[in-house]
């Protein structure tokens, strides 16, 4: 009876199995089932409803990647092809419904607590796997239902298992790692943590989700899910490969190789090109932030500052791939485009323009199919040159910002309009199959020559010839030795690499020019004005976090913009930090000491804090500029009042009155200071008046 039960099981099995199921159906299956389970923690919990950023940490990529790493676990321990593997799994995905019904159940008396992520230490890391199903234990973000769907799933595998391999060896083998696997997404963000404290021992979760450096963090709510994305989309990557890894370890049909083969030219020349602009991305950071960032300045590296030009970099590879690579089947496509698209979303829209154009050019350029060698050669160079000027552009608008897009110095552009062609041109003449003859290589080396020595000579200067015509043939030489038609991936990749690398030498290479980056500085400057105005709306509209965010930009652009000083130090001092606000608005004061509104504003934070004499030193310094400076009367009031000086106070209270008289707006401060004359023992009228 029992073996008869478990050979209908193992037949019921294998029928999900071969079901005619390709990716985009088991992944329209995941994503109703994912639905239904956010739905139902919205209704039963009281989850929020994730705007579009947070959507990919907490649909695509959370939910995702434990579906991969699930299937992975059991293919490699039952020996079934992923591709069968996950055909069941997206049946069994249904348990994921059952932490918010159970819940419910088990919390029908008082509120649901809300499904998240571990917050724990990486320290506790250790305790927590021992004690994850102790129900004494009590674990932010972790509630029974979870407890409960994770023991269902290693039950569920080490049954699986066991129907295909009668191993006790592998049945204690999946259980464990089907636990591990679903504790380490549990706590991906204190695994995260772990991995950056071995480097920089202080780090904290805040430092890891909020730390501000060089990289512009855009608006403060999108801090959090921003620094998730940068590191949950690695791990996807990893799986994806590890999918392929096992695919071709395992016996399967034909139907079950989702993946595709592992060694594809085509897939290896669209990784060299995506490098290639990756290099040119990063020499657009580096002379961004020698530009933003005066030499003298140390500036403390964040987390963020590490995760997020890895992020540009990733979104560049895997785009080229996506756009260039006619090799991929629907699952790895699938899997880079969600990629893309989720960086693009966490590195910002500034970001996503240049990584835009950068694919939608190279998408443009892999379709077209000219007849003749000129025509090919011609839309190659083009190609390249455009690609990598959009690079140039995402890796700039990485740390200025947004605006900074508007205000990126043209030679840059051009350079690397210029950089591309030569790339572009090297390709079409040295890396073909069929070598050109000796005349046309000359001609082609001759004319990177001159391409690489003018784009020395536009941006550093006649001294840069002497670097950037040898660079021209260095490029040549590159493209020579590594043949587009070589089948060794690390040939591709090498030589789209070192490619970009020139670049990133004769770019930063330019800022060596004191009169170049001193005129790319000032050029830079003039952006702060419009951050300042961005964060000034922010901060009208009761939006400090964003506010602050981008007030800190535009000071990381110009350190003396008097706006944003202002800004951080009134907001500072609305949140009743009053040392922080006191600070910006002494620095706002010696940038624009003249200025009667910087006065009084640093004037009533010394009143704050009872710093009578010097308010009033700031107060009649004011007064002396515009006697009729309403605010000023009445700080000089509080000032006086506070040093006891009462006699002096009701005269500066009295003067007050008399300019307050009928003024639009002053209704409810001329009311107070009348009781506050009467307080000090005066009559409450204005000097004309007695």
């Amino acid at each position: 009876m029992i073996e008869r039960n478990w050979r209908r099981l193992s037949d019921w099995v294998t029928r999900w199995e071969e079901v005619p199921w390709g990716p985009g159906t088991v992944a329209a299956l995941l994503a109703a089932v994912i639905a239904v389970r956010n739905l139902l923690e919205i209704t039963v919990a009281r989850n929020p409803v994730f705007d579009a950023l947070a959507a990919f940490v907490h649909y695509p990529l959370a939910y995702v990647g434990p579906f991969l790493a699930l299937v992975l676990v059991l293919a490699f321990w039952a020996q079934v092809a992923p591709a069968r593997v996950a055909r069941l799994m997206a049946l069994a995905w249904l348990l994921t419904l059952v932490p918010p019904l159970a819940d419910l159940l088990l919390h029908h008396r008082r509120e649901v607590p809300t499904i998240g992520y571990l917050a724990v230490d990486p320290a506790d890391i250790g305790w927590i796997i021992v004690h994850f199903f102790d129900p004494r234990v009590s674990l932010m973000g972790t509630t029974g239902g979870i407890r409960l769907e994770t023991g269902i799933a290693v039950l569920a595998a080490a049954a699986y298992v066991a129907l295909r391999s009668r191993r006790v060896t592998r049945v204690l083998g999946v259980m464990v790692s089907v636990y591990a696997a679903s504790l380490f997404f549990f706590l991906l963000p204190a695994i995260v943590l772990g991995v950056f404290r071995l480097l920089f021992p202080m780090t904290s979760l805040a430092d890891l989700l909020r730390g501000e450096g060089a990289v512009f963090r855009g608006t403060g709510d999108a801090l959090d899910d921003a620094a998730a994305i940068l590191w949950l989309v690695p791990v996807l990557a990893t799986l994806v490969a590890a999918w392929r890894w096992v695919e071709g370890r395992t016996p399967g049909d034909s139907t079950s190789g989702w993946a595709g083969p592992t060694r594809d030219r085509r897939a290896a020349s669209s990784t060299s090109h995506g490098l290639f602009l990756a290099a040119i991305a990063m020499a657009g950071m580096v002379v961004a932030r020698i530009i933003r960032q005066p030499s003298s300045l140390a500036l403390t590296i964040p987390p963020y500052d590490y995760l997020a030009p890895v992020g540009l970099i990733l979104a560049l590879v895997f785009g080229s791939r996506l756009v260039r690579s006619g090799a991929m089947t629907p699952f790895v496509r699938l899997a880079h485009l969600i990629a893309v698209v989720a960086l693009a979303l966490a590195l910002g829209r500034s970001v996503a323009i240049g990584l835009a154009v950068a694919l939608l050019v190279s998408l443009g350029a892999s379709q077209l199919r000219l007849k003749g060698p000129l025509a090919g050669a011609a839309t190659h160079a083009a190609a390249f040159s455009l690609a990598a000027a959009g690079a140039v552009a995402a890796g700039w608008a990485l740390i200025i910002g947004p605006e900074a897009l508007a205000r990126i110095p043209v030679e840059i552009l051009v350079a690397a309009l210029m950089m591309g062609l030569c790339v572009g041109i090297a390709g079409a003449l040295f890396a073909g199959q069929d070598r050109p003859r000796w005349s046309r290589r000359i001609v082609g080396l001759l004319l990177l020559s001159i391409l690489l020595g003018s784009t020395g000579v536009l941006l550093g200067g006649p001294p840069l010839l002497a670097v950037g015509a040898p660079l021209g043939l260095i490029i040549a030489g590159i493209w020579y030795a590594f043949p587009q038609s070589s089948l060794r991936p690390t040939a591709h990749w090498t030589r789209g690499l070192a490619s970009g690398l020139v670049f990133f030498l004769l770019l930063v290479g330019a800022t060596s020019n004191p009169t170049i980056l001193g005129q790319w500085r000032e050029r830079t400057s003039r952006v702060a004005r419009l951050e300042r105005i961005k964060g000034e709306r922010y901060f009208e509209q009761g939006q400090w976090n964003q506010a602050r965010s981008v007030f800190k930009s535009a000071l990381e652009m110009d350190p003396n913009d008097v706006g944003a000083l202002r800004g951080l130090g009134l907001g500072y001092i609305a949140q009743k930090r009053l040392r922080r606000g006191t600070h910006f608005l002494e620095r706002a004061l010696d940038v624009d000491p003249d200025n009667p509104q910087q006065i009084v504003n640093l004037a009533a934070a010394y009143l704050d804090q009872n710093r009578w004499s010097e308010a009033l030193e700031l107060i009649d310094r004011a007064l002396s500029r515009n006697p009729r400076n309403l605010l000023a009367w009445l700080q000089r009031c509080d000032a006086l009042d506070g040093m006891g000086r009462v006699e002096q106070a009701i005269v500066a209270c009295s003067e007050y009155l008399e300019l307050a008289e009928g003024r639009p707006g002053q209704d409810a401060a001329v009311r107070e200071i009348r009781r506050r004359l009467r307080k000090l023992g005066a009559s409450g009228k204005t000097p004309s008046e007695t």
